[in-house]
């Protein structure tokens, strides 16, 4: 028997300055060990302003295909006129993964994922529009956690690393999360992707032209405000967990908010919610 693995959250985080304002997980599902289907939607999340969200839904699903002999799950989660802290707009969000896996697989035989109809509409940071068609298919090309860990180690996904190559530049900044981030890249560099989760990005080939910002590949640096991240996928063998909006908050808001994640997978590995 497969044991099914999926779960979607609209949206999460906590607010700790000026005030404490947790964040509860909004439109929150997960799926069954035994496969199923789940949803759930919300309408007029507003947080004191902090947060507002004008309707969020998110499924899951894990069913036996009869035709293609596969075990197959999806998740997904769709937010519609969001609105973070005024800074971090859209019109619409939607995370959305699926995962096949054979009911006879031969030995060595992996899920394979898809990431097709992942996508933001309208969005906006510090009232600049972002325009960017996420690289769904370069992850579609690589399906398999083995797929990913040859590229990366032939040196062909350097460039998809969440982050980028960040510069040792970074530890100048004002801000721990870059520095904090350039040294984990150079721990998974020293591991060689063995048999650990590694974080890429659908939107690192963004080019960013917009005043008063700066961007590190998909993470945006919006100066007295904090960083901005996009659609960060966690892979690892089984997994892989999605990530559309990730806000690292300093001042004057401190905090953190997190909209559009979702997992899915074969529930045998660790890139669950939390």
């Amino acid at each position: 028997m497969v044991a099914y693995h999926a779960f979607a959250i609209a949206c999460a985080g906590e607010i700790v300055r000026p005030v404490l304002q947790p964040i509860p997980a909004q439109a929150a599902v997960v799926l069954p060990d035994s496969g199923g289907y789940e949803s759930k939607q919300v309408k007029n999340v507003e947080f004191k302003g902090f947060v507002s969200i004008g309707s969020a839904r998110s499924e899951v699903g894990g069913s036996y295909d009869e035709g293609r002999r596969a075990y197959t799950t999806y998740t997904s989660t769709v937010l519609e006129k969001v609105n973070f802290c005024d800074m971090v707009t859209a019109d619409r969000i939607v995370a959305r993964q699926s995962c096949i896996q054979a009911a006879e697989a031969a030995e060595g035989e992996e899920p394979r994922f898809n990431l097709v109809g992942t996508h933001f509409e309208n969005l906006r940071i510090a009232g600049h529009h972002i325009d960017i068609v996420l690289d769904t298919e370069t992850f579609h090309r690589h399906d398999t956690y083995s797929k990913l860990k040859a590229a990366y180690n032939a040196r062909n996904l350097g460039g998809y690393l969440y982050g980028g190559e960040l510069p040792r530049e970074v530890d100048r900044y004002d801000y721990p999360a870059l520095s904090a981030l350039r040294r984990q890249q150079e721990r998974y560099k020293a591991k060689n992707f063995s048999g650990v989760s590694q974080r890429y990005t659908l939107a690192n080939h963004l080019r960013l032209e917009a005043p008063g910002l700066q961007s590190f590949g998909s993470i945006i640096l919006v100066p007295d405000f904090g960083l901005v991240s996009l659609a960060e996928l966690t892979v690892a063998p089984g997994q892989r967990k999605l990530s559309m909006l990730r806000l690292e908050l300093g001042s004057p808001i401190e905090g953190n908010l997190a909209g559009a994640t979702c997992g899915v997978g074969d529930g045998t590995d660790s890139t669950g919610p939390r």
